[in-house]
């Protein structure tokens, strides 16, 4: 492999996860916690196929047990990330959904992910300087104006904190 390639990419992921590790310490919104992670990204990828899993959905689809499970739907309700209904064919069974703060914060993820990838390329001459303009217009056509503001990862500061809980329209 390519040492310049490998060094980026661990720069990259290494300050993706030292912002993350630090926006944990300042909000309860920003999750540092693999299996929370995991619980929000499902039930939000089978809420865009029209799905709403109950529990016994999410314990054989995550593969966890019930006391591994309840503790993180428990955290996931309370910072306001999931949401819990009674199923309209049986109310005794409840289905979780994800809230609009869950979809706001995916996309200004995905949109610093795809952003700080793109600097990646860039810093390894992987992609040529005279695209790079091009990359820029097409990226905000796929992401949108209003999530090219935000910086890529390991350019952050408390300001960009606030902004992104504002967009993912959270108390704080």
């Amino acid at each position: 492999m390519d040492k310049r390639f490998l060094m980026a990419f661990c720069r990259y992921y290494h300050a993706v996860q030292l912002e993350s590790h630090k926006m944990s310490k300042i909000s309860k919104h920003f999750i540092n916690n693999p299996q929370l992670e995991l619980l929000n990204y499902h039930v939000f990828i089978q809420n865009q196929n029209s799905v709403y899993p109950s529990q016994t959905d999410l314990i054989y689809d995550l593969e966890m047990d019930v006391q591994q499970l309840r503790p993180l739907l428990k955290t996931s309700i309370e910072i306001g990330y999931i949401i819990t209904y009674d199923d309209v064919m049986d109310r005794r069974i409840t289905r979780y959904k994800t809230t609009n703060a869950v979809h706001s914060g995916l996309e200004i993820h995905v949109a610093r992910h795809t952003k700080s990838m793109l600097a990646m390329g860039l810093e390894m001459e992987a992609i040529p300087k005279d695209v790079e303009g091009l990359l820029q217009l097409e990226l905000e056509k796929v992401l949108g104006k209003k999530h090219m503001v935000y910086p890529v990862y390991g350019a952050n500061d408390i300001s960009v904190i606030k902004d992104i809980l504002k967009e993912m329209n959270v108390n704080e």
